[in-house]
């Protein structure tokens, strides 16, 4: 049976063909989720002052904007999603710290057991949500065909991963639950490295209020 490292349909195709041929409404719908959070966050009251913390403000507000590419515009402001996408994110880098850095090699199995229950638990809170969303995508891209002839298709990640997946006309390609799985692992990496991002801007923002 192949590995996973098989079956992977290709973030970096996605990224290298789909992303780069739908730029122009990626980067239309990134400026309005970005001019939304602001907004939202800021408030458009300009009469009055309104105390917020920098570091955090910045971050929500470039995260969601990072989210609207990957996950679309109804998903990005999914609470639910939100909350188990940051924690899969911070257990998986936790995961990282003691078992790659801090355990010494004999304590690593015992404590990688009980340190990957909490990472499960939230990847598989991710693919119960998002099976339902690949299961009509996949209708979707059945039924319309090419995405840029049907302007009713969600231009983001999880649908160029869902036609990525139909082209390589693999068995796990029309799997709802295979796609969310590879899915989450596959811009896990992709999100770790947003974080980061997100939080070198927001800790940018800190330091010059700090001067």
């Amino acid at each position: 049976m192949p590995g996973a490292h098989e079956r992977d349909f290709g973030i970096q195709k996605i990224l290298g063909k789909e992303l780069t041929r739908n730029f122009p409404k990626v980067y239309s719908a990134f400026l309005e989720e970005l001019q939304s959070a602001v907004d939202e966050t800021l408030g458009l009251d300009t009469t009055s002052w309104k105390t917020l913390n920098i570091y955090s403000t910045m971050g929500n507000i470039i995260s969601r904007a990072n989210r609207r590419v990957i996950l679309g515009e109804s998903l990005c402001r999914d609470k639910e999603i939100i909350y188990h996408t940051q924690q899969y994110i911070r257990w998986f880098g936790i995961m990282l710290i003691f078992l790659g850095q801090l355990l010494p090699q004999v304590f690593r199995p015992l404590f990688g057991v009980f340190l990957g229950i909490p990472l499960k638990y939230h990847r598989r809170v991710l693919e119960r949500r998002l099976q339902p969303v690949f299961k009509e995508r996949l209708r979707l891209l059945l039924e319309k065909g090419d995405i840029p002839c049907a302007d009713e298709i969600p231009q983001d990640i999880i649908t160029w991963s869902t036609k990525v997946a139909l082209d390589s006309n693999k068995g796990d390609a029309q799997n709802p639950e295979f796609l969310a799985h590879q899915f989450i692992e596959s811009v896990r990496s992709t999100s770790i490295s947003v974080a980061f991002t997100d939080q070198r801007i927001s800790r940018s923002f800190r330091q010059q209020k700090l001067l």
